[in-house]
């Protein structure tokens, strides 16, 4: 039985890292950029300003539409939320968006409620953050930072890691965590996935940034090489353990079938029968 469970168990670790991964390779798309602070590996760690969102909003691989560039400059806290079920309180993302956002996202769409209006205490939550957290119905009020907010929406993104998080207007989350006028991080659409290089050397050269240039795809990888990593690693050393336990059962269940059958054995030796067939007989 603990065999059993120690199986189910490695089973069900590699089962996340897959599908982790499988979530993150449906959000990464190859025409979307994610623009960091220079030698930053992750958003919490980048800070940029509204002169770099500018600047890069001036380049022209940027897609531009009706409204002008496809950029949105983001912010991204982590906040603390009682889990369904056992009530204990767990990290849950909350990002600050521009309007481009939802554009920016491979399949976003709003399923229940509305959108939050810009310039108001309003949020919107992700389908799966809604199911795991609680205090995320339509209606509901939470706390971020030092002001309360009224969840207006639920959106689904293709089952992709952004309905893990809660969004709203970026202005009024800067606010509302003293952050003044800095994002962690921008988003944007090229006007053709080849622009990607002629962008990374038009910001390079600019004194006035200091950014990392990645598409999406490649931003989430890299984020998920290293969890993936160790999950695995874990998964694997399940698998040892449930291994070498199983020898070890093996072992004693041999052991335990000689000594029940030590007469037979020697009976079968005094009258004849050599090692090899009395060894198959007890196997």
């Amino acid at each position: 039985m603990s065999r059993y469970l120690s199986f189910v168990l490695s089973e069900a670790v590699l089962s996340i890292s897959a599908g982790f991964r499988a979530a993150l390779a449906l959000s990464g798309q190859e025409d979307v950029v994610i623009v960091l602070r220079g030698g930053s590996e992750d958003e919490m760690s980048s800070g940029l300003g509204v002169e770099d969102a500018r600047i890069v909003s001036d380049a022209p691989q940027i897609r531009r539409g009706a409204a002008g560039p496809v950029v949105s400059a983001e912010l991204y806290v982590v906040v603390d939320q009682p889990s369904i079920g056992r009530g204990t309180p767990a990290n849950v993302p909350v990002r600050g968006v521009g309007p481009e956002a939802p554009g920016l996202r491979r399949a976003f769409r709003i399923v229940a409620g509305r959108m939050f209006r810009t310039g108001l205490e309003e949020v919107i939550v992700g389908r799966g953050a809604q199911a795991q957290f609680q205090g995320l119905g339509l209606g509901d009020r939470l706390r971020l930072g030092d002001a309360e907010w009224t969840v207006t929406g639920v959106f689904e993104d293709g089952g992709s890691v952004a309905e893990g998080e809660i969004w709203t207007d970026a202005v009024l989350l800067q606010g509302a965590y003293k952050r003044g006028a800095s994002y962690q991080s921008l988003r944007v659409r090229l006007r053709a996935p080849g622009e990607l290089a002629a962008l990374r050397a038009r910001l390079a050269a600019d004194p006035r940034t200091n950014v990392s240039v990645r598409t999406e795809r490649q931003f989430l990888d890299d984020q998920s090489r290293q969890l993936a990593g160790i999950i695995n690693t874990v998964g694997v050393l399940i698998a040892l353990m449930m291994g070498v336990g199983a020898v070890f059962a093996a072992l004693n269940t041999m052991y335990a079938a000689v000594a029940s059958r030590a007469r037979e054995i020697a009976t079968l030796r005094a009258l004849g029968f050599g090692a090899t067939p009395v060894l198959a007989s007890v196997l």
